[in-house]
């Protein structure tokens, strides 16, 4: 069964869900963070507290390398508008058009950008996480890539729903995301 959509992304709103997710991913580089700083000021404390200075120089230095880096992952959070516009110089070229067809086995998207056409196909095995919000499907790829799927562009009466049965038949759950 073949199910196909058709999803048009302006400028604004393709970067917009690029820089969103490029934040949500930098989550686990502040956690890091803490936990380091927590592991520092713990061993920090403890090793002046028994005077032993060198447990005292190794917890600072703790403390230290997680502000530096607690610091790096704040620089990747403001830059990343920046660098999404680097690596993907097709968004300044206006809206983009993605056709999709979603087969039993494959994932088939057209993207055409400036009157540029490029094909991609992916197997379901590639596709990580499926979240599914208010107006627009996620398909998240092995690769570090995303599809946005909007629910207004399924062409057919049934085509919303033969997209699902395609994701359940390659084992690919939807996960519920109210908001973003």
């Amino acid at each position: 069964m073949i199910s196909k959509n058709i999803s048009v992304l302006n400028k604004e709103k393709v970067l917009n869900n690029l820089v969103s997710a490029a934040r949500k991913n930098t989550i686990s580089r502040f956690i890091l963070a803490a936990v380091i700083l927590g592991l520092g000021l713990f061993v920090m404390i403890s090793g002046f507290a028994s005077n032993n200075t060198l447990y005292g120089v190794l917890g600072i230095f703790f403390v230290v390398a997680s502000i530096v880096y607690f610091v790096l992952a704040i620089i990747q959070v403001i830059k990343a508008p920046k660098d999404i516009l680097k690596a993907n110089p097709e968004i300044n070229e206006g809206d983009i058009n993605y056709n999709y067809t979603f087969k039993e086995g494959s994932i088939e998207a057209i993207m055409t950008a400036n009157g540029k056409k490029n094909i991609m196909k992916y197997d379901y095995s590639s596709v990580k996480k499926v979240k599914e919000f208010e107006d627009k499907y996620e398909i998240l790829l092995k690769e570090s890539q995303i599809l946005y799927v909007y629910k207004d562009g399924f062409t057919g009466e049934k085509s919303e729903e033969i997209f699902r049965i395609n994701l359940e038949k390659n084992k690919k759950k939807i996960i519920l995301k109210i908001k973003e």
